[in-house]
Formats: C-alpha cells, sequence, structure tokens
C-alpha cells in the first residue's frame, strides 16, 4: 500500500509538475519508471529535485537556476539522494524549465550527469548552459555528435579519427570532453578558448602533439614523445589546468616570460621535474599546481606573484629552499604541507595571511621568521620543535612568542606550541586555543586554568591537569 501510494504520487509529480519536494522519479537502466519516498527533513526547503520530460534536474530556488543531474547526484545538497536515471534515445536539454508556478533557467549539467548512458544517441545543449562538469558524457559509446553550445565543448564522441578542430568561438572545454578518443592524433583549439578542464585530454593514446593556442597551452603529450625538456612556446599567457599533470620523466620545463597564470594541477605529479624558472609576468599559481612534484629542491617565487592556491606545493618532499615575496598577500591552506626536508624558507614583508598547514610537517624547518605584516596564522600552519628557531618581527602588532608558545598579541588565543615540550602552563589570560593546537604532543604535561572555558582537544597529550 505503501509504495503505491509512492508510485501514484510520482506520477503526480511528473505529470503536474507539483512542487512536492520528498518524491523522486525517474527511469531504471531498463527504462522502467521507479520512484523513491524520502523524509521530509531530508531535503532542505531550498533544493528541489525534478524529473520533467526524461531529464532530472536539481532546482536550486534561491539562487533560481535549475541543472541536469544524473546517477546519483545532487551537487548542492550533499544530504539529499536520487534514483539512477539511465538516459537513453535523444535527449533535447531545454533552455529553461517550469517548476512550481516558476520558471528556471537551465545553466549546468553535472559531473557524470550523463556518464555510461550506452543507450544515448543524440544530446542537444542550450547556450544558456554556461557549465559542464567533467566527464559529463564520458563513455556514452553510441554519440555519434560532438555535444557543445556556442560557448562550451564538452564532448567528442570516441570513436572520432584523425585530426579534429574544436569550432572557433568556443571559450570553454569541459572536464573529459575528449577522454579516451584513443584514434585522435591532433587537436586543434580556437583563440577563442580561454580555460580548459583537467583530465580533458586523459586516455587519448595516440595524441602525440602538444594542444595549444596563441595564449593558452592545454596541454602535452607525454614524454616519450618530446624527451625530458620542453620550452613552452613563446607568447603564451597561461598554462592550463592539468596541461603538463602525471608526466612521469619531464625533468626541466623553460617558461616564457609572458607566462602570467599557472592553472590548476598544470604540474600535478611530475616526480622527475627538478628545473623550472617561474616567469617574471607570473601573477597566479593555482592549486595543486605543483603538488607532487618530488624532484624539485628549490623554488624561487617571482616578485609579483599575488596567489599561491591550497595545496600548490604540498608534497614535494625534497624541496629545500623556498622564497616567497611580499606581493604574495595569502599562502594558502596546505599550500607547501608535507615539504617534509624544507630546511630554508624566506617570507618577505607584505604577507598577511599564512593559512592552517601552509607549511605543515616540515620538519626539518629552521630559522623562520614571521614577517611584521602577517595578521593571521592558521592552525598548524608550521611545525615547531626544540630545533625549530622560530620569531616574530618586533613590529609585528598580532603576534608573539612566550616560551614554547605562539600566542595572539593580545594574550588571548594561542596558536601553536613546541611539539617537544615536556611540561607548559597555559596562561590564565588565554581565552581561545586554535584547533588541534597540541597535535603531535605526545609528551606534554598540560596544565589549564580552571576558569578556561574553551573548546580544547588534549588526546595527545600524556597528562592534562586543571589548576
Amino acid at each position: 500500500m505503501k509504495y503505491a501510494l509512492a508510485l501514484c504520487i510520482s506520477l503526480l509529480l511528473v505529470s503536474t509538475l507539483s512542487a512536492q519536494q520528498n518524491v523522486i522519479a525517474g527511469t531504471d537502466e531498463l527504462g522502467r519508471f521507479v520512484s523513491k519516498e524520502y523524509e521530509w527533513d531530508s531535503i532542505p526547503a531550498h533544493c528541489v529535485m525534478a524529473y520533467i520530460d526524461n531529464i532530472s534536474y536539481n532546482i536550486d530556488t534561491v539562487s533560481h537556476y535549475a541543472q541536469v543531474i544524473g546517477k546519483y547526484q545532487t551537487p548542492s545538497c550533499p544530504k539529499c539522494g536520487l534514483l539512477k536515471v539511465n538516459y537513453r534515445g535523444v535527449i533535447i536539454i531545454p533552455d529553461s524549465i517550469a517548476y512550481g508556478g516558476e520558471t528556471y533557467p537551465v545553466t549546468s549539467i553535472a559531473r557524470e550527469a550523463f556518464r555510461r548512458c550506452i543507450y544515448l544517441y543524440h544530446v542537444s545543449m542550450p547556450n544558456t548552459v554556461s557549465e559542464v562538469g567533467a566527464f559529463a558524457f564520458t563513455d556514452c559509446i553510441r554519440l555519434r555528435e560532438p555535444v557543445r553550445n556556442d560557448r562550451i565543448f564538452s564532448y567528442l564522441p570516441e570513436s572520432y579519427e584523425g585530426d579534429y578542430t574544436v569550432p572557433d568561438g568556443i571559450k570553454t572545454i569541459s572536464g573529459g570532453a575528449f577522454a579516451n578518443c584513443k584514434k585522435v592524433t591532433t587537436i586543434t583549439i580556437p583563440n577563442s578558448i580561454t580555460q580548459v578542464a583537467p583530465e580533458t585530454f586523459a586516455g587519448c593514446k595516440q595524441l602525440y602533439e602538444p594542444v595549444y593556442n596563441d595564449h593558452l597551452f592545454a596541454y602535452m603529450p607525454g614524454s616519450p614523445f618530446f624527451g625530458t625538456s620542453y620550452t613552452i612556446p613563446d607568447g603564451i599567457q597561461t598554462i592550463g589546468n592539468g596541461a603538463f599533470m602525471h608526466n612521469d620523466q619531464l625533468t626541466t620545463v623553460i617558461m616564457p616570460n609572458t607566462v602570467t597564470t599557472i592553472g590548476e594541477s598544470a604540474f600535478l605529479n611530475c616526480p622527475a621535474l627538478d628545473t623550472i624558472e617561474l616567469s617574471p609576468q607570473l601573477k597566479t599559481i593555482g592549486q595543486w599546481a605543483f603538488a607532487y612534484c618530488e624532484g624539485m629542491h628549490q623554488m624561487h617565487i617571482p616578485e609579483g606573484v599575488q596567489e599561491i592556491g591550497e595545496y600548490a606545493f604540498s608534497d614535494c618532499t625534497n624541496l629545500q629552499t623556498l622564497s616567497v615575496p611580499g606581493s604574495v598577500k595569502t599562502i594558502s591552506t596546505h599550500a607547501f604541507d608535507r615539504c617534509f626536508q624544507l630546511k630554508s624558507l624566506t617570507l618577505a614583508e607584505g604577507i598577511s595571511t599564512i593559512g592552517s598547514y601552509a607549511f605543515g610537517c616540515s620538519w626539518h624547518l629552521k630559522n623562520v621568521k614571521i614577517p611584521a605584516s602577517v595578521r593571521f596564522i592558521g592552525h598548524h600552519a608550521f611545525y615547531l620543535d626544540d630545533g625549530h628557531h622560530f620569531t616574530i618581527d618586533a613590529a609585528n602588532p598580532s603576534y608573539y612568542i612566550d616560551g614554547d608558545l605562539l600566542c595572539s598579541s593580545d594574550h588571548r588565543v594561542l596558536i601553536c606550541l613546541n611539539t617537544k615540550a615536556k611540561a607548559i602552563t597555559i596562561p590564565e589570560t588565554i581565552t581561545d586555543i586554535e584547533k588541534e593546537a597540541f597535535l603531535y604532543c605526545y609528551r606534554l604535561k598540560l596544565k589549564i586554568p580552571k576558569r578556561f572555558e574553551g573548546v580544547v582537544d588534549t588526546s595527545y597529550c600524556k597528562k592534562v591537569k586543571y589548576y
């Protein structure tokens, strides 16, 4: 009885586009109509999932847009669930949908929304779509035509052979757009393209030529085709997302002075890369840009760089020497985390924020001086112990060092402490202790004022006593 009622409600949802938010409906892999009922409190009020004209959507009633979704996907609402929908035949995505008396523009397609829909033959994408998630159409083996609109190129059929030229006017290539195109030999991109997502060319086994236009370097094939050294062409301004990613033999990259941006994951996991001189015009280093470049021993970031993304140099386990200029206002979270061999660090005046774990696990770091300009240090930005000579510029108004403690200048916030200290008494002036302040303090006997009312994790400490 309960399931019959749920099915009736689902049919009502599809036929009348009602605003019921606790039922989702769709078809399974065999094309059978199915529905699922949810608890009322499992879906936030702003997140509505609907199945309209054979397409599933995630509707944001606050930002007022609709996103095409697929298998078990609820991108803006991780608490929500969705039945497995198997798209088939011809799908024409509308530029807007009507739901609950409102009209919502269709502006995006979720990651892997149509992936492995093996009976899908054609997809039409409207110009209202401005974003397509990675691998949205990957493994749709019966698609015979590219999927794109006037601005975004999202899919080239995997059966395509030979040379391919992306149409002029396209601005963005979605992640995985050429994935598994094993017989494509060259790809030409127009100058209108400004962004290429990571892993766009994954699995292009016969793509032996680099992919770039006059200003964007998009893809570098593996080293067997170009040796261990490569010179990026003059005039290139942006090294694209994932351009050199997973190139395990590349040792040297020569970068022209025209480069201003290094994209996300551009050199991710290039373990042999040990020589690269950054462009003097460089402004941005994207997140994960040089992560896992284990062969890198030194890095001089030029004056003028304004942004270092999260994890940009994380796990460069042999990096020993680093200098960061004052033009970098924020060193992001985990930017140089797990650089175990880092021994020399120069931080220039002008830096204002050092994110959490920015230099975490840098066991060998010595003689660190925090410039006067720094106004924020995140939790465990540094690993401190007896071997570190850690100083704060006398003119810094935000922080000071009190013995084994790094504290805020008003004596109220404890940032971190010497991890090898055996006994520490927290001053009564302290009213807040940063997250994981006692991480790795396995030998510590800690005394905390009874009047302290904050939340603190002392699980790492050997002994805790209140006074």
